[in-house]
């Protein structure tokens, strides 16, 4: 059986993987784009690093998958993930979608302006490292935007990696030591706002509740059908309330903590196959 990972041109992520499954399996796996024919003819079995395309040169009916190019889509456009979460009732950041043309949603963001102080406005739904999302407050003016998202007061926030229907990671988001942020980059905590993810001393291991997390990751990702996938979850330690704010279905592997647990889930499945 031929082993193909697919993968977005330049994910670096996708081909470090490969590296790794192909160093402990011990056969090659080679890397494809939706535009590759020779890579994606004939009999094979494809791990799907987030791509939402289906490439043409499959053939079907002799194609085994990871994820699907449908639950890619669910997991890289928010409003897809968000929709997805709230119709099988898995808790999720409150949302409202093009605020400006409808009333009733107008009427919601700006409720939820006046209450909390601020809302999130999204630009793009498939933006990522933050690009896109405005942090509107009290008395400034709602930009025309896609999605909305009301500003959930967190304590923590954490990535919960699932692969094949376990949770085989949790890291959490914490500012790099000695970066200074503005009010708005301590609020979007993206890499380039001085947050990094980690998996020492987090606080879900100090309160007890880490088998919330992964039931609540599970649920996430059997939302959007994705078989691999990081979910990104706030946390009120106050409330005890989670809701999941996004899916990623490429989540970066820099360290080796998550490339090690990546390639074991990987590697365990495909021997199940091959």
């Amino acid at each position: 059986m031929t082993i193909t990972m697919l993968r977005n041109p330049g994910s670096q992520g996708a081909r470090v993987l490969a590296t790794a499954i192909s160093a402990a399996m011990g056969v090659p796996v080679g890397l494809a784009s939706v535009d590759s024919e020779r890579r994606t003819r004939g009999d094979r079995i494809v791990l799907n690093w987030g791509v939402s395309q289906t490439p043409r040169f499959f053939r079907q009916r002799r194609l085994t998958s990871s994820n699907s190019a449908e639950s890619v889509a669910n997991c890289q456009d928010k409003r897809k993930t968000l929709v997805e979460l709230m119709g099988k009732n898995v808790p999720h950041l409150q949302f409202a979608l093009d605020a400006e043309r409808t009333l009733a949603h107008e009427q919601t963001v700006k409720g939820w302006l006046e209450e909390d102080g601020k809302i999130i406005a999204r630009l793009t739904t498939t933006g990522h490292s933050g690009s896109g999302i405005v942090v509107v407050r009290r008395g400034g003016n709602i930009p025309a935007a896609p999605l909305y998202t009301r500003y959930f007061r967190k304590h923590a926030e954490y990535r919960v990696h699932v692969a094949f229907g376990n949770v085989v990671l949790i890291q959490q988001k914490r500012k790099r030591n000695g970066f200074e942020q503005s009010e708005d980059q301590a609020l979007i905590r993206v890499h380039g706002n001085g947050w990094v993810f980690t998996t020492q001393a987090l606080s879900c291991d100090e309160r007890n509740y880490r088998e919330r997390l992964s039931a609540l990751a599970l649920a996430a990702a059997d939302a959007v059908g994705a078989q691999h996938c990081a979910v990104d979850i706030l946390a009120n330690h106050t409330s005890g309330v989670e809701v999941v704010c996004e899916i990623n279905s490429a989540p970066g592997i820099e360290a080796g903590s998550t490339k090690e647990a990546y390639t074991n889930a990987f590697v365990s499945w495909l021997k199940e196959r091959t």
